[in-house]
């Protein structure tokens, strides 16, 4: 499996445009580039997240009102890493059970995997939305310096 495409207006922060027009896609849709609402079906701490990454990547120019779902599941994954951070600080990484036979045993506690599937969770959805030093590190963000075609392209604006 390849890797994932890259989204037309990624490839214009990266500058691939310049080098390979050809693999500009013609047609691609163009969502509007905006700070979505927070989803009402959200938690009060899900809420705060959402919020807190949107304005993490606002100045990015990469977020949509398309975004919303991945953002969403972002926001619960980063919560629920903070949920299971204090189980584990509370519980720490084993805890002390009795075997069948009456011998006292060590077993990992669950809380420690769990914080560790969230984790990589997180790490896959961060890198969709470029919040890792390698998904950013070709981006170049370029000032609005008024209406320009490329700028009027980022918000998707057609005239």
């Amino acid at each position: 499996m390849g890797n994932p495409r890259k989204p037309t207006n990624v490839k214009y922060l990266h500058g691939s445009h310049k080098n390979h027009p050809e693999r500009i896609k013609k047609g691609e849709p163009r969502p509007e580039i905006i700070v979505p609402d927070v989803p009402k079906h959200l938690n009060a701490k899900e809420k705060k997240a959402f919020k807190e990454l949107t304005e993490t990547l606002r100045p990015l120019g990469i977020v949509a009102g398309s975004d919303v779902k991945g953002l969403s599941m972002l926001a619960s994954v980063w919560v629920e890493i903070g949920v299971l951070d204090k189980l584990v600080d509370r519980d720490g990484y084993t805890y002390e059970t009795t075997s069948t036979t009456g011998d006292r045993i060590l077993k990992a506690n669950p809380a420690v995997g769990q914080r560790s599937d969230a984790h990589k969770r997180f790490l896959t959805l961060s890198r969709e939305f470029g919040m890792t030093p390698s998904s950013r590190g070709g981006v170049e963000v370029i000032p609005d310096v008024g209406s320009d075609g490329l700028s009027d392209f980022m918000r998707g604006i057609d005239k």
